[in-house]
């Protein structure tokens, strides 16, 4: 059950004890769910069983993402990194069907293509950042967008795959990362970002 207007309370306490906070979210929003908008049930996703209005998840992923930018672009004063959705690479079936991950070089850029649904999430997390550097007053917080969607969809190799400690018969895991990996990339980009800041030249930097 989710409050698509709301922002939990105990993440935004804990947000004011940070400086520097990245955000990150996409493959939760593929669970079952319902959705509740001023305290009233608006519908869900993949719920046969209950009597509620099919929601489409880019529709909830946007008004999560608008809830979840104006918050802190209204009630954070520190530096706000939004990190974009990632990409699994199951193939020869899904993740609960025996797909796998056995990969062992990235694509060429040529070979790339990009799920249509995390190119969707992608897109909205940009737009929504967007927007919500409109409603930042007297210069904070500093909002940043880390964009990996596309990097991300270049490294199939990157996943434990069946590598990962888990129990035996557990599915392959081709939507984490190994480390090191792709996420140490990741970390250089964040890097790269954050060091003009702090040697006093804000940079508002898309990656």
């Amino acid at each position: 059950m989710l409050h698509l207007d709301v922002p939990d309370r105990e993440w935004t306490n804990q947000l004011q004890e940070y400086d520097i906070a990245i955000f990150s979210t996409g493959y939760w929003h593929f669970r079952k769910s319902l959705y509740y908008v001023n305290n009233t049930l608006l519908g869900g996703s993949l719920h046969e069983e209950v009597n509620a209005t099919k929601i489409d998840l880019i529709s909830e992923f946007q008004m999560t993402m608008e809830t979840v930018m104006r918050h802190i672009a209204t009630q954070y004063r520190g530096i706000a990194m939004i990190r974009t959705v990632s990409v699994d690479h199951f193939e020869h079936g899904q993740w609960d069907g025996g797909g796998k991950c056995n990969r062992t070089h990235p694509y060429a850029r040529k070979d790339v293509t990009v799920p249509q649904k995390n190119a969707q999430m992608n897109k909205v997390q940009a737009e929504e950042l967007e927007k919500a550097m409109t409603l930042v007053t007297r210069g904070f917080p500093k909002l940043l967008l880390l964009n990996v969607t596309d990097s991300a969809a270049m490294r199939p190799d990157g996943h434990p795959d069946v590598y990962r400690n888990q129990p035996d018969n557990s599915p392959n895991d081709c939507l984490h990362w190994c480390l090191p990996g792709p996420i140490d990339m990741w970390n250089q980009l964040v890097l790269h970002t954050l060091e003009p800041i702090y040697r006093g030249k804000f940079l508002t930097a898309t990656l």
